[in-house]
């Protein structure tokens, strides 16, 4: 249910590209890196802040689709931003 309330949030605010919230639309699976990108943007992080989740390298191609999140790093996102890991995880259950 928070997942839903979250994308609800997030495909609603202005600031995100509507390319990205159209190609969210078409495939629910860029869900998690749709909402690691807002939550980068509102909380004025970039890729090298996000240590977290390993290289910077890995980062840049966890952002740009070509690789996914592993559980350990859904948690430490989900830590860092206080909400649930599971909004990063790339089967979503609704």
């Amino acid at each position: 249910m928070r997942v839903i309330l979250l994308w609800d949030f997030w495909i609603s605010s202005e600031p995100l590209s509507q390319t990205l919230k159209e190609r969210i639309s078409r495939n629910p699976k860029e869900l998690p890196r749709g909402c690691l990108k807002y939550l980068m943007q509102e909380h004025g992080l970039k890729q090298e802040d996000l240590t977290e989740l390993g290289p910077l390298a890995v980062i840049s191609e966890i952002l740009s689709g070509r690789r996914t999140l592993n559980e350990d790093q859904s948690k430490a996102l989900g830590k860092r931003f206080g909400c649930s890991q599971e909004i990063f995880m790339s089967e979503i259950s609704t």
